[in-house]
Formats: structure tokens, sequence, C-alpha cells
């Protein structure tokens, strides 16, 4: 069997910021931007936590924290083989000991993951400076965390609360996705039954 081809669940930001999924800094006083990078990445979010270390920052769907038109996202359909992910880049590192978390919320913080290490990743790998890098994470285990899949809101990436101040990071990509196998294709219209038509009359209505 192969393997199933994942399909974009929810695009929250790829090239382009989004008004229904605003790019968010909580405690800072910065103003999130959207940057030009390399050739493969163009537009992306940036990041700076600048010199206040306690702050988050992410993506948004609160029309309260500056999101235009902005719902809650219900992945809950795929949670089994459903996976979050997003590419981040850090321009300047956060003072050694930080460490770099993932966090999600729902219905307005009413449940989230906690501060999820970004090495929890299924790469398995923590931020270098410099590079762009994956990062994927299961559903399942955010939900066994947590979160409520059913109403997700607020996607955070961040350097640990009060540990990162003067970091600047980028990120792209950030999509929730699912599988082929989840998703449910509309049954086709059947086919219309050939009209019959006559090849040879013989005899209709009067004798030839």
């Amino acid at each position: 069997e192969p393997e199933p081809e994942p399909v974009a669940g929810l695009t929250i930001f790829e090239n382009t910021a989004k008004a229904e999924w605003a790019l968010w800094d909580c405690c800072a006083g910065s103003t999130p931007s959207v940057e030009t990078d390399d050739v493969d990445h163009d537009q992306v979010a940036e990041f700076d936590v600048l010199g206040s270390a306690e702050t988050v920052q992410g993506f948004t769907a609160r029309d309260s924290a500056g999101a235009v038109g902005g719902t809650v996202f219900d992945a809950s359909a795929f949670a089994a083989t459903g996976t979050l992910s997003f590419e981040m880049k850090v321009v300047t590192a956060a003072p050694a000991g930080s460490t770099w978390i993932l966090k999600l919320e729902s219905s307005d913080a009413a449940t989230n993951t906690g501060d999820y290490p970004l090495s929890n990743s299924n790469e398995g790998q923590a931020p270098a400076t410099g590079e762009w890098q994956t990062y994927t994470f299961d559903l399942a285990d955010l939900a066994t965390a947590g979160l409520d899949l059913s109403a997700i809101d607020v996607v955070m990436v961040f350097p640990a609360w009060g540990t990162g101040a003067g970091a600047v990071y980028r990120i792209d990509n950030v999509m929730i996705n699912t599988t082929s196998d989840d998703v449910v294709e509309p049954e086709p219209e059947p086919e219309p039954e050939p009209e019959p038509v006559a090849g040879l009359t013989i005899f209709e209505n009067t004798a030839k």
C-alpha cells in the first residue's frame, strides 16, 4: 500500500499574512512583520522578542488579539493521522540556556498543549541559528498534551518565557495537515444511460 499523501487542512501562513490568522506578539511591544528571505521561502513572518524576555509570539485567530474575521479551526476529524508543520529560521539566537517552545491553544485558552519543546518534533531537532529547519508534530501528541483539537485558535512559537530577550526568528509554511486517507471524496455523479438510436426502421406506422 502506498503511503497516504499529506493534504493541507489549514494554511495559517504561506508567503503572506492572512487577516484571519494575524501575526501576534503578546507582551514585548513589537510588531511582527512580513519580510523577504531567500528564493525558496520568499515572504516570511518575522518575530522579534526585543529586550522583553517575558512574551510569547505566533499566530492568532482571535479578533480580540488582531485577527479580522478569525474563526477557530476544527482538526478533530483527522486527529489520528494529522500533523502541524512549519519551517523556522533563527536570525538572532536567544540567550544560552533558552528552550524553544511550541504552544497551541483552543477556545480562548480553555485548553492548550502546555510548553512543548521544538526538540519534541518528529524531526527531533533544536533550532540552529541561520538555518531553515522543518518541524512536524502529530496532532495526536498535541491532544495528549491537553489540546482540544476541535477549536484551535492560537499557534505560538517562542523562546521560553523569561529567557528569550533579543531573539529574532522567521517562520514560514505553517500548516495543519491531514492525509489523503482522511479526506472523504464525494461520490461521482453516475454516468447517464445512453439513449437508444434507431439504426434501421422496418415498420413504424406504415408499410415500407
